[in-house]
């Protein structure tokens, strides 16, 4: 049987890059910010292999997602699985008390997760500063329930084609506010089962309308990664905005963070 295990973290600046990009998307953060995320980033990560429950996910440990995917499912008697959110790089997993902590947390694929506690310690043992951090915490611990939101509409009246569409649109922005994307490409390391576990669509018709994607030159899915096509058709096709208020967009965030190395 697998379990999560901690396992010491060969490249730390990697996990301070994922959620100092993530934050730096949500509010305008100084020197002082980074400085603060550094000195508390954890030298070891928590590993979880895919298919695992998570370890602690109703009690008010906090977390974020340094690589691989999180889910919350719906587990039915008879097998079927319902993901009604996901938790991609940067973003966070356990922010607050919700509905949603009753429901299974599992990582979806092999992922690390890196515990947010020494940073929330030093936030609060230093009351009166960093407060953009502050807000872009604030920020991220909400945005899992405007996720949800928005699946409630895509699974509620969006098209089979719609449905896909906007969902890889939302993965390009979310991933590209970690820092983990390449443009119009990005990774997307879901089986065809799981994509239907999401979108709620059998695997055949999530197959045919991966082609049919692919055939309109909108979307390329293959071999673990995601290609947008034409962006720019895909989202007026899929009515895509991005959620407001969720960032301050990327062109304010910092091109590289000043002392992580390239």
């Amino acid at each position: 049987m697998l379990l999560a295990s901690d396992s010491l973290c060969t490249k730390p600046s990697f996990s301070v890059r994922v959620l100092s990009h993530k934050l730096a998307s949500l509010a305008k953060l100084d020197e002082a910010d980074f400085e603060l995320i550094r000195l508390t980033s954890p030298s070891r990560l928590r590993e979880i292999p895919g298919g695992v429950p998570l370890p602690d996910q109703k009690r008010s440990r906090q977390s974020f997602v340094v690589s691989g995917w999180v889910g919350r499912l719906n587990l039915f008697a008879d097998g079927r699985r319902q993901v009604i959110s996901t938790m991609v790089a940067g973003e966070l997993v356990g922010a607050h008390p919700n509905p949603l902590i009753a429901k299974t947390t599992v990582a979806l694929v092999s992922s690390q997760l890196c515990d947010l506690t020494p940073l929330l310690e030093a936030l609060d043992r230093n009351t009166s500063g960093h407060t953009q951090l502050r807000k872009a915490l604030t920020l991220a611990g909400h945005i899992e329930e405007a996720q949800l939101a928005e699946q409630v509409v895509r699974l509620g009246r969006r098209t089979a084609v719609e449905r896909l569409g906007h969902w890889l649109l939302d993965l390009q922005h979310r991933l590209g506010m970690a820092g983990v994307s390449e443009g119009d490409r990005f990774p997307m390391p879901l089986t065809q089962e799981l994509l239907s576990d999401v979108l709620g669509m059998s695997i055949v018709h999530v197959n045919r309308i991966i082609q049919q994607l692919r055939r309109e030159r909108l979307a390329d899915v293959k071999g673990g990664f995601v290609t947008i096509m034409e962006p720019e058709r895909l989202k007026m096709i899929t009515e895509f905005v991005p959620l407001p208020d969720m960032d301050a967009s990327l062109e304010d965030a910092p091109k590289r963070i000043p002392w992580v190395a390239t």
